[in-house]
């Protein structure tokens, strides 16, 4: 029994040293496969530089920054075409909108009914986010704002509550 136990206490230090020792072995060859991978992007660059002249590799970057704008438009030309067909009262997945440094903003609705529930300083937010001139402090004229911009074919408008439809109190918001 007891050499049993040694026999296994043997085994396990041995599974224990090969497992170190491949964990130690990925962890160099990641380490050295990084290196490799920055050396030879400096001596692509380097050769790029030496072989290339740099009004064309200039040529080559505004040419790829407008094509990245283009891309980006189309894409938003798309969505905002798609968006004009979304049912209000459904929760279908509005289709996204870049900004100008090609991201998604984290405060872009991902449905029609997040878009019409968005709070006054969310819309603001958007609309700098979205480089859209701010025309007005009101949430429902902002909202109407970036509801256009997305190409939903709703409207917020303000109408006077019922019983205060003669008095200057608080408005309410309604969809059409």
């Amino acid at each position: 029994m007891k050499d049993g136990v040694e026999e296994i206490e043997l085994l396990f230090d041995k599974l224990k040293d090969t497992k170190l020792r491949q964990a130690l072995r990925d962890q160099i060859v990641a380490t050295h496969q990084g290196m490799i991978d920055k050396i030879v992007q400096e001596q692509v660059a380097a050769c790029l530089a030496a072989e290339i002249p740099q009004e064309v590799q200039d040529e080559v970057a505004r040419t790829k920054a407008e094509l990245d704008k283009a891309q980006r438009e189309l894409h938003n030309s798309q969505s905002q075409a798609a968006n004009e067909f979304l049912q209000e009262g459904g929760d279908e997945k509005m289709n996204t909108i870049f900004m100008s440094n090609g991201e998604v903003s984290s405060k872009f609705p991902a449905t029609l009914k997040e878009l019409f529930a968005l709070d006054g300083a969310t819309v603001r937010q958007l609309l700098d986010e979205y480089e859209i001139p701010v025309i007005t402090e009101s949430r429902a004229g902002n909202l109407n704002q970036f509801i256009q911009f997305c190409g939903v074919q709703y409207q917020m408008i303000k109408l006077a509550k019922p019983s205060d439809r003669s008095s200057t109190t608080p408005e309410e918001d309604l969809l059409l």
